[in-house]
């Protein structure tokens, strides 16, 4: 059986709509080989744009940086993902780094679902992601289980005993975001 155009519509879902600025710095260090297990999201803390975060980040003497930064449909590649980005401590080299700037981890639900196309964006590139490094899409969303997939940075703590930090925090849409991971995996 063939199917039609808008037949095949249905079961295609398409990537989402967003602005991709390369503004790749040195605020990184090699994988030493490592296998890349993880997709990690993380909250700003501040009041920054994607690029204004970016900038920040791009500054080594800073000792902070993620692959990308993101907000109001705006993806900023900060680091290489064949490198690892300063954002989890000694989970760095099996990590992929995202943080949605401008966000904190204080964040109602409605705040997140504010955001809630950066939310299915970062969904996307999750799982681009994984499938280039051949890493599970599974969400691992709190309580959490120690395994490869797509997480926050509280699971780095919490699970693998990694750091003090809890962002996303507890009001994140994990049930949204889990979603919109399913859309995009194969």
């Amino acid at each position: 059986m063939t199917l039609g155009s808008s037949e095949l519509r249905r079961y295609v879902v398409d990537k989402p709509n967003y602005t991709e600025i390369e503004r790749m710095g040195n605020s990184a260090s090699g994988r030493g080989g490592t296998r890349v297990t993880n997709f990690v999201i993380h909250t700003q803390e501040g009041n920054g744009t994607a690029e204004s975060l970016a900038d920040y980040l791009n500054n080594p003497d800073n000792g902070v940086s993620y692959h990308y930064t993101l907000a109001g449909a705006v993806v900023v590649d900060v680091v290489d993902t064949d490198l690892a980005s300063w954002s989890v401590l000694d989970a760095n080299p099996y990590t992929i780094n995202l943080c949605f700037a401008g966000s904190r981890s204080a964040w109602s639900r409605d705040e997140w679902l504010n955001i809630r196309d950066d939310i299915r964006i970062a969904a996307w590139i999750a799982v681009q992601d994984a499938g280039k490094y051949g890493f599970a899409t599974d969400v691992i969303a709190p309580p959490y289980e120690r395994r490869e997939g797509i997480t926050d940075h509280k699971y780095v703590t919490e699970c693998l005993g990694i750091g003090t930090h809890v962002d996303v925090g507890p009001n994140f849409p994990w049930d949204v975001f889990g979603a919109d991971v399913a859309d995009f995996a194969p």
